[in-house]
């Protein structure tokens, strides 16, 4: 990939975003997970119903989440999100931890404790990230979307095996679409080719999140056949630097983070950990900063 290429940059953006977008947030959809924690309501605060709809060991993480951070964690039904993006959570300006369920398509159990765990790390002082440095703001989106898959990545293989133990099944949609992948099913509202930074990130996300070795091993033949060599290879460097961590402290992920970074993109740009920063006492962000080679 040229960064003097605008449409081939476009077009890698697209597919990055994909990634990002659909892998991170796509749990809730799965047809044994479908029923709605949440019916129609023009209520946009649903906190009430949302407790008591809780299994206990969900009420619980909830009641862990709400005690780091002093204050109730704020729930709300987004009606105008498009289908694709199915819930995020965030630290917001007030201090008040939110998390956000799609109207249509988020409002499951499975979507509220993703969120809740990612609220979870995030109070244990696993940072915000904030990508700077000398690129235009397309650049400097595109490697942020990137970071954005392989964070989220690590932080789903900390937390999948706990949602795992509370009878959940976090990583299903996840091996839906990587099969629709490898099937070239373009009904995903995608209509570009994966580059060779989305097929690293594809097998990265394949081997961490989803526990089914019969279809890594199908994305590992499709590669070969396909000659899609460096995706596979970068792919696998990847997973083997993610596993060399069994336990990870926030200053390590970070660490561990950029080291995935400088891999995926060793002959394009470097990163390096900046400063870090602290928000409402409780919230650390991580700058990162990005210097072309």
């Amino acid at each position: 990939m040229s960064l003097n290429k605008p449409s081939a940059l476009r077009q890698v953006c697209v597919t990055i975003l994909f990634s990002a977008t659909f892998f991170s947030h796509v749990y809730s959809q799965v047809p044994t997970d479908k029923q709605y924690l949440v019916r129609p309501s023009t209520e946009r605060f649903l906190n009430g119903a949302f407790r008591e709809m809780l299994r206990p060991q969900a009420r619980q993480l909830l009641a862990d989440v709400e005690k780091s951070y002093g204050r109730e964690v704020r729930v709300k039904v987004m009606s105008d999100w498009e289908n694709h993006l199915i819930g995020e959570s965030s630290l917001e300006e007030d201090g008040t931890p939110e998390i956000r369920l799609n109207a249509s398509t988020g409002r499951t159990e499975v979507c509220a404790v993703h969120e809740l765990f990612h609220l979870k790390l995030k109070a244990e002082g696993y940072p915000a990230i904030i990508l700077t440095g000398d690129l235009t703001e397309s650049h400097r989106a595109y490697f942020a979307n990137a970071a954005s898959v392989i964070r989220e990545t690590l932080q789903h293989r900390a937390f999948y095996p706990e949602m795992r133990r509370m009878g959940f099944t976090p990583e299903a949609m996840q091996r839906v679409l990587l099969k629709r992948v490898m099937k070239g099913d373009r009904d995903d509202g995608v209509n570009v080719a994966p580059d060779e930074v989305s097929l690293a990130l594809y097998y990265f996300k394949a081997c961490l999140e989803v526990e089914d070795r019969e279809l890594i091993s199908h994305i590992e033949k499709t590669y070969e056949k396909k000659q899609f060599i460096w995706g596979l290879e970068t792919g696998k460097m990847l997973v083997g630097l993610a596993r060399e961590y069994k336990s990870q402290s926030p200053e390590e992920e970070i660490g561990l983070l950029i080291r995935c970074l400088n891999a995926l993109f060793s002959d394009k740009v470097s990163f390096g950990v900046r400063r870090w920063l602290r928000r409402f006492d409780i919230e650390n962000v991580a700058v990162i900063e990005i210097i072309p080679r």
